[in-house]
């Protein structure tokens, strides 16, 4: 299973995203992950032996608590997942575990998630706490607000290897994306700066996608499906800034100068 090897090499990650045309797949392989976060054993499966991982398989440890839609039944109102399902998980996420080293939250159908939910969600994966991992699944990543993806080890189910390269390299430009917003709202020149530098490496499409999502994450900030402290003149200032960056990498600029001029022209008006 993909990822398991890290989890039990002390690699853990807080969150963790399962993507699968499946909905048995995804589901399976949460089931499973969650079995192996929880497992006593050790080694690159869950055992399936433990009293965790009997647990997890039967569905009934305390310490794992699955979340979907409020009524799969309802075709109409109560298709999404609310955002007070999400605030019932977070107050739950800072209570220690009753009977496992940490608790396991796995959100079904993740893409369901209202704009409340989602955002929700984001500032827990932003500072979690130190005992739980979430898990979420979904057959719609292009759903999911890509800072709330940034936040989370991707699971790309029974993938080919050139696919694996092509969702690695999107990842990181949803990543690099996340990590310009956030320094934009610090308003602070020097943090866009060494964003510049960390991400000066990437490739004109790399840098390319990293502009793309940039501009989606302001958009998103701008119709409040995302919630962001950076205020709306600065917003419709930075995306412009970046068009006129999607512009020059079009051009094949180097993408050093590209990321510079975005660090220095973001927090000029």
């Amino acid at each position: 299973m993909e990822n398991v090897q890290n989890i039990r090499s002390n690699k853990l990650r807080h969150a963790y995203l399962i993507v699968s045309d499946s909905e048995s797949k995804r589901n399976d392989l949460a089931g499973k992950l969650a079995a192996a976060l929880l497992c006593e054993v050790g080694g690159e499966e869950p055992c399936m032996q433990c009293r965790h991982c009997k647990k997890a398989t039967a569905k009934i440890h305390p310490d794992i608590t699955y979340i979907g839609r409020e009524n799969e039944n309802d075709t109409e109102s109560r298709r999404d997942i609310l955002v007070d399902q999400i605030r019932d998980i977070v107050r739950d996420a800072y209570i220690m575990p009753n009977e496992a080293r940490r608790k396991v939250y796995i959100i079904y159908n993740a893409d369901a998630m209202n704009i409340g939910a989602s955002n929700a969600i984001l500032k827990i994966l932003e500072e979690p706490p130190g005992e739980c991992a979430f898990i979420l699944t979904t057959a719609m990543p292009s759903a999911i607000l890509e800072t709330v993806i940034s936040r989370c080890s991707v699971i790309y189910e029974n993938a080919r290897a050139d696919e694996k390269a092509d969702y690695a390299a999107y990842e990181e430009a949803i990543k690099a994306a996340a990590e310009l917003i956030k320094a934009i709202g610090t308003a602070s020149r020097k943090n866009l700066l060494n964003w510049s530098k960390d991400y000066e490496s990437f490739d004109i499409k790399k840098a390319a996608d990293t502009v793309r999502f940039a501009q989606k994450m302001l958009a998103d900030i701008l119709s409040g499906r995302e919630s962001h402290e950076i205020e709306e003149r600065r917003c419709l200032h930075v995306y412009k800034v970046l068009s006129e960056s999607a512009t020059y990498l079009s051009q094949n600029t180097g993408v050093k100068h590209v990321f510079g001029y975005i660090a220095v022209k973001a927090l000029e008006e």
